[in-house]
This record gives C-alpha cells, sequence and structure tokens, in this order.
C-alpha cells in the first residue's frame, strides 16, 4: 500500500493495489487523498494485523485516527467471502475488544492462511453480509461483576 502510495504520488498508473492482512498505515485524511486508487484489502477473520493501530469507536470524529482505504474482502470459512468498506470495516475490530489475543491470530496472518482461504473461493465463491456484533454499550464484554 504504501508503495502504491508513492508511485502514485510519481504520477505513475495504478490499476489495482491487493494487499494481504495489511496494517493500517495512513489517517483519515491520507485514506481520502488516495481514495481514487483502487484499493482490496484481503483480510481473514482473526488476523489481527490488519487492525493495527487498535481502533477506538469513540473517536470516529478524530481526523487522525489510522483508516484503510479501499474496499475489505474478508476470507469467511468454505467459500464464503464479505466485502466492506469504510466505518464498516472499523467496526469489525470491535470484537477483538472482547477476546484476548492467541495463536489462532498467529495463525490467521501467515500468507499459507491466507492462500488456502482463497483457494476454497475459487470454484464458487458465495458472497454473504458480514455479521458485525458491535454493541457501545458492551464494547468490552459481558459484565462479570457480582
Amino acid at each position: 500500500m504504501i508503495l502504491a502510495v508513492y508511485l502514485d504520488a510519481d504520477r505513475f498508473k495504478i490499476e489495482q493495489v491487493v494487499t494481504f492482512g495489511q496494517p493500517k498505515v495512513t489517517n483519515l485524511r491520507g485514506a481520502q487523498q488516495i481514495q481514487h486508487l483502487d484499493v482490496m484489502r484481503v483480510v481473514t477473520p482473526d488476523d489481527l494485523v490488519p487492525l493495527v493501530p487498535p481502533f477506538d469507536p469513540l473517536d470516529l470524529r478524530n481526523l487522525d485516527i489510522y483508516w484503510h482505504a479501499g474496499q475489505e474482502v474478508v476470507l469467511l470459512d468454505d467459500n464464503q467471502y464479505a466485502l466492506l468498506e469504510g466505518a464498516d470495516s472499523m467496526l469489525r475490530a470491535t470484537r477483538f475488544t472482547q477476546q484476548a489475543p492467541n495463536e489462532n491470530n498467529l495463525k490467521n496472518h501467515h500468507m499459507q492462511f491466507y492462500l488456502e482461504r482463497v483457494s476454497a473461493k475459487m470454484n464458487s465463491p458465495e458472497r454473504v453480509p458480514y455479521r458485525n456484533n458491535f454493541n457501545l454499550f458492551n464494547l468490552f464484554g459481558k459484565d462479570r461483576g457480582s
């Protein structure tokens, strides 16, 4: 993504940018400046790297927060995938506030895991809606009190 930004600034013609497990590399203003690029970010549901730096849902009005450009393709199980953009993509991160990071998160960032997920979708991919469990009143999991 960073290379594409530099090439675009030098007036190279960029047809499409495809990244796998890309972390956020710019803020909201930067993402708006490169919105003319055709960016497809491929992610797996449990890969934490695309969510770095972390997102605070209460900070949506801050233009300096890190933000992704383009469309996010979430490689779900079997032949299923979902497409997300903008705030929908950012809100996908809220599920990670409700669980501790684990080894599965690391496995989900390996390129071999991405290739297996892509391969499973080669014959009959099925686009499905992404189910986000975002709840502003329960960002950090169930109340464990009493």
